[in-house]
């Protein structure tokens, strides 16, 4: 793996709930696969994931979508660049910039019932493709995934 860590590259792969996780079992499958999707043959692309952070305070429901995203992670592990789960919106500092003046403020920048919860960031061919992965993006229920591709460097 050009010597990577097997450690490194496993939590590059699946740092998507960002959850340190074993999984060197998974790596010749998975990594290998991920190293070896040429960036001159793909573009990437970030997927945010949009959704009610209220769904997961119910009992189980963390360690259900934990389960779903390791699933996603073993599906399309040979796209997969990188990701996070982020923590809930009561921990976000928005910085705003407003007619030259800047102004810190608690919680997020927009009062909304959905939250920017995680992303992925992938590899894949073109939009078309990148749209049939978030397409198996787990949500906890209702949500969006929005997909925008990265500006290429010197873009």
């Amino acid at each position: 793996m050009g010597g990577v860590p097997k450690s490194a590259v496993a939590e590059i792969i699946f740092c998507a709930l960002s959850i340190p996780l074993p999984f060197d079992r998974l790596l010749g499958t998975i990594a290998v696969g991920a190293v070896a999707l040429g960036k001159d043959k793909a573009m990437q692309y970030v997927m945010m994931i949009v959704e009610d952070e209220a769904h997961y305070a119910a009992p189980g429901a963390f360690e259900a979508i934990v389960a779903k995203h390791m699933a996603f992670g073993q599906k399309h592990g040979a796209s997969i660049v990188g990701g996070n789960g982020l923590q809930g919106s009561a921990t976000a500092t928005t910085v705003r910039t407003t007619g030259g003046s800047t102004s810190i403020h608690d919680g997020p920048f927009a009062e909304s019932r959905e939250q920017l919860g995680g992303y992925y960031v992938i590899e894949a061919a073109d939009l078309d493709a990148a749209i049939a992965i978030a397409k198996d993006v787990p949500l906890a229920a209702d949500g969006a995934i929005e997909i925008r591709p990265v500006l290429a460097q010197g873009g």
